[in-house]
């Protein structure tokens, strides 16, 4: 069974960021924009829980053209964040992709690339409909296989999201104290 790990961040003001190695401590503090990079750092702590949760092994990552890897191939796994929220995937023997989506009206730019010919009673209903579908596309695309899509949604405060896994595996989502980012 596959994992996805997810969690809610609080923005916190913290001038650097630390993470076990030194690649991706430099590419998270070469983020410019203060908002990214600490979605950037929280998304790679929720990995660093997620790995030492369900792993006995140590770890090395290495950037593979625009793709995070780890070095050994001892468990795949995907990343995303959205506005507040962050999700990991982790497998030990497939690619995985994971996606999360903030619902919202921004999802409407993509209604082009999303929508054909499809009638809604309401722009709600539109707006779920969509995002739906986005985290669809974006897993599948993350996961370069065609396994299942296993959706979730899940709300912080009055916000809600889509969180989906594209896994030929079974999925299980477990939601993580945002205590684990200090």
């Amino acid at each position: 069974m596959n994992l996805v790990y997810y969690s809610f961040i609080n923005d916190l003001d913290l001038p650097i960021f630390c993470i076990k190695d030194k690649a991706r401590n430099d590419y998270i503090n070469s983020i410019s924009n203060k908002k990214r990079r600490f979605q950037s750092y929280a998304v790679w702590k929720l990995l660093e829980c997620a790995i030492d949760a369900n792993f006995n092994c140590d770890y090395e990552f290495f950037l593979d053209g625009n793709k995070w890897r780890e070095k050994n191939n001892k468990f795949y796994f995907s990343l995303s964040h959205s506005k507040n929220a962050v999700a990991v995937a982790i497998s030990l023997d497939e690619e995985i992709g994971v996606d999360v989506e903030y619902v919202s009206e921004k999802i409407l730019r993509a209604e082009k690339f999303l929508l054909k010919d499809k009638d809604f009673c309401t722009m709600q209903d539109k707006i779920l409909y969509l995002t739906k579908k986005w985290v669809k596309y974006e897993s599948k695309f993350k996961s370069n296989c065609n396994g299942k899509s296993y959706l979730k949604k899940t709300c912080n405060n009055k916000d809600f999201f889509y969180i989906c896994c594209n896994s030929k595996d079974k999925v299980k989502f477990i939601k993580v104290n945002n205590k684990i980012f200090l």
